[in-house]
């Protein structure tokens, strides 16, 4: 990653804030400090208990998936195990920058990689019908909102997902 400092001048509430790639990382792209973070070089703050390596994956490999590769990719505890994208060579691209050992084009394949869970990295439009095809192949989603565009497509959703009590 590319990281730097940049000053926001007199904007309210301004301060320097980390880039990415020459543009500054704010709420809206995906560089907020969501708090205490893991050190990596094993010091006590902890975002899970200890134990196997989540395996996770990312379907999408555009412009927003990034965010999501870079930091999956260095947070303890998770696995990057694949990328998905319908196009194949932005899947393996994606896959080599950031060390996932598969690259896929069907997320049928994701279950049988053993994923735990998938970041969705797609245009919400497709949140409802890639959020049913994950659930019912078993794997586990997140996904950013709007989970659904409207009320009767949140519906379908509802439909496949079993809350364990």
């Amino acid at each position: 990653m590319t990281s730097s400092t940049k000053s926001h001048g007199d904007a309210p509430g301004a301060q320097d804030a980390p880039t990415r790639a020459g543009a500054p990382m704010n709420a809206q792209s995906h560089g907020r400090d969501a708090g205490p973070r893991p050190d990596p070089g094993g010091g006590s703050t902890t975002m899970r208990p200890s134990g196997p390596a989540t395996r996770v994956a990312v379907v999408g490999a555009g412009y927003i998936a990034d965010f999501h590769l870079e930091i999956l990719a260095s947070t303890p505890g998770v696995d990057l195990v694949a990328v998905c994208d319908v196009s194949e060579g932005r899947a393996k691209a994606a896959a080599e920058r950031f060390g996932a050992p598969h690259a896929v084009t069907d997320l049928t394949e994701l279950a049988g990689l053993g994923v735990e869970v998938a970041h969705l990295a797609v245009p919400p439009d497709l949140h409802v019908e890639l959020t049913r095809a994950l659930l019912e192949s078993g794997v586990g989603v997140f996904a950013e909102k709007p989970m659904a565009l409207d009320q009767p497509h949140e519906r379908r959703v509802e439909d496949v997902v079993v809350v364990d009590a």
